[in-house]
């Protein structure tokens, strides 16, 4: 089985210019660990394979003006998408889902980072796949403490000082 991972290479950043307001660039992200692949599922490489056909509908009508800059996402033309607009269609979607449309990609990011601590995941694990250069940043960024979080530690310890059996989630009984 070919390994489904999408890449992190370069980042799009609006730059100041010399003979126009500000341009967009490519550049290398802020650090070598920024640069990373991330497995992805296969409902995301369905999702991707359906993208891919089209760029391929726009290459053909657009033909030479086709401007190929190898992205997963690009205008009709092939140029990256404006990061104003790619906001403007995140609030669509997130106003048809019914959620709050100052959700930033970012904060999905961010979102993400937090489910997979939330869901035990090694922070090492959370460190790669979120491309910092230290795990203290991802602990610091990622791991919030709830209440539920709290119990459930001191239920584990409470279980283990009982010699019960731990499990991933807390004590069970031994049978």
């Amino acid at each position: 089985m070919a390994e489904k991972f999408i890449m992190i290479e370069e980042s799009l950043n609006r730059i100041e210019g010399y003979d126009v307001k500000t341009r967009l660039e490519f550049t290398k992200p802020k650090t070598e660990t920024s640069i990373r692949e991330i497995p992805i599922p296969d409902e995301v490489v369905q999702a991707l394979k359906a993208q891919k056909v089209q760029q391929a509908r726009y290459k053909l009508f657009f033909g030479r003006a086709y401007q190929d800059n190898d992205l997963v996402f690009a205008m009709p033309d092939g140029k990256p998408m404006e990061p104003r607009n790619i906001l403007k269609r995140l609030k669509n979607i997130l106003n048809r889902a019914g959620l709050r449309e100052e959700i930033r990609l970012h904060t999905i990011r961010h979102t993400f980072g937090t489910m997979l601590a939330q869901a035990g995941e090694n922070p090492a694990n959370i460190q790669k796949l979120t491309g910092h250069a230290d795990v203290k940043t991802t602990l610091q960024t990622y791991c919030h403490s709830t209440m539920d979080d709290k119990r459930r530690a001191v239920d584990r310890l409470a279980g283990q000082l009982r010699g019960e059996k731990q499990g991933p989630q807390g004590p069970s009984s031994r049978g």
